[in-house]
Parts: structure tokens; C-alpha cells; sequence
């Protein structure tokens, strides 16, 4: 609101109203969804919202109506009404399977790993236009070791290059995939070559693997911090 108490629109910056009421907004979502195939593309979804009808005049579902103070509660992660995140069964379920699936995958990394012999003070190769060049495996990023992070997180594998004069100062310290390891990213590229592994045990001591590694759950919270159902969109627009 203006010192004078008038309100201004942010949009088209005339007076009396503002950009919620704004007619040439309203017009503007109109043309943009005419452009659009059916009703469900975003600026049919946004001009519904704003005047009750889809653009060829059919009225909207009650949950496609906006939700004001004092509306229906929708939940964030799921986007059904009637609850919250703190008591969502959906994402309760989602944590726990996560919490499990990460399990069985920590272990099985532990396996590969010790059944390998990839751990600190291993030496690996990994290929470069000039061919392959020599690294000393220094360490893990385990943090990264999730259900929800694995198949995304490129760093879990920390190198050194062994003769720093092949590559430039940013390559001397690099990180890796995991190789491809079964039940956990078997379809992931293998970045490196093992040549000469460490014993199993210095896998998990040397290689600062932390005590009780595979049931940790610190990680959970903060992955799901603001993560959404992959069914979020069809609830949004369904309930």
C-alpha cells in the first residue's frame, strides 16, 4: 500500500488495486493458456486459480481452489489435505524404506570393497585423452552413501594423482563413483581400474570407515528436508 493509502499493482503499476485483482494479469494468464493444450498446462492451472473457471469455462475441482488462512491444510511433502509433514503416513513410509534400502546398500558396498580391495593406499588408473593415469586412493566420502544419493553423488571416492605433472593442479585431487557394485549402482559407469588393491581389513579400519556406519541414520532428516512424493503432483491436483 502507497503513503496515501491507495494501493498500487505491481503489474501494471495503476492505482486502486493490486496484482491478485489485476485485470491485465488476469487477461495476460487468459492468452498465455489459450496457447496451451487443454486445461492442465500452468497458465491454464494459474488462470483457473484465479477465476474460478478453466479457459473454456468449465468451473474448477474445490482442490484446485487456493488455500488461504483458515483454508484446507495440505500437506507439503504429499500434497493431500487434511495433515501435515509431522504426520504424514506417505513420507513416513518414504523415510523407512529409505532407512532400509540404505542399509542393505552400506553393506553390500562394505562387501564389494573388501572383496576388492579398493580402499586407502590402493592404486587405481583412470582413463584421460592421454591415456590412462595413476591415482592413490586417500579416502571416502561414506556420507554419500544413501538410498536417496547414491546414483547421484559423484564423490565418493577420493584420488590423489600419483605423478601430478600429467594432470593440471585442479585434477591433482579428484573424486569418483563407486564402480559398479550389484544391488547398489550396477548400471553406473566404472571411472577406474583397480591395479593394486589393499588387504580386506584396511579397507574398512584405514579407510575411516565410522563405527556403526550401515544403521546411521543422521543423514535422514536433511535428505528429506523439503523433498516432495514423486505423487506430489497428481495430489496436488486430485484431493
Amino acid at each position: 500500500m502507497s503513503y496515501n493509502g491507495t494501493v498500487n499493482c505491481r503489474f501494471c503499476y495503476g492505482r486502486g488495486h493490486n496484482r491478485r485483482t489485476c485485470p491485465d494479469y488476469t487477461e495476460q494468464l487468459r492468452q498465455r493458456a489459450e496457447n496451451e493444450e487443454g486445461n492442465e498446462g500452468y497458465y491454464g492451472i494459474q488462470y483457473a486459480k484465479r477465476t474460478g473457471k478453466y479457459i473454456d469455462g468449465t468451473p474448477i475441482p474445490s482442490s484446485l481452489k487456493a488455500t488461504r488462512r483458515g483454508g484446507t491444510r495440505r500437506c507439503k511433502y504429499c500434497a493431500k489435505t487434511g495433515h501435515n509433514t509431522r504426520t504424514c503416513t506417505e513420507l513416513k513410509t518414504a523415510k523407512a524404506d529409505a532407512i532400509a534400502n540404505t542399509r542393505i546398500i552400506r553393506q553390500n558396498v562394505i562387501n564389494a570393497l573388501t572383496e576388492q580391495g579398493l580402499g586407502v593406499g590402493a592404486i587405481v588408473t583412470k582413463n584421460a585423452h592421454s591415456g590412462p593415469i595413476g591415482y592413490l586412493v586417500t579416502g571416502f566420502n561414506w556420507e554419500h552413501v544413501t538410498a536417496r544419493t547414491i546414483t547421484t553423488n559423484p564423490n565418493v571416492v577420493k584420488l590423489r594423482v600419483l605423478n601430478p605433472s600429467q594432470v593440471s593442479n585442479w585434477e591433482r585431487e579428484t573424486g569418483v563413483p563407486l564402480p559398479p557394485i550389484e544391488g547398489v549402482n550396477e548400471n553406473s559407469w566404472d571411472q577406474i581400474e583397480l591395479v593394486a588393491p589393499v588387504s580386506g581389513s584396511a579397507v574398512t579400519i584405514a579407510s575411516g570407515l565410522p563405527e556403526g556406519w550401515v544403521e546411521d541414520q543422521s543423514w535422514l532428516d536433511a535428505q528429506f528436508e523439503g523433498a516432495q512424493s514423486l505423487n506430489w503432483s497428481d495430489n496436488r491436483y486430485s484431493y
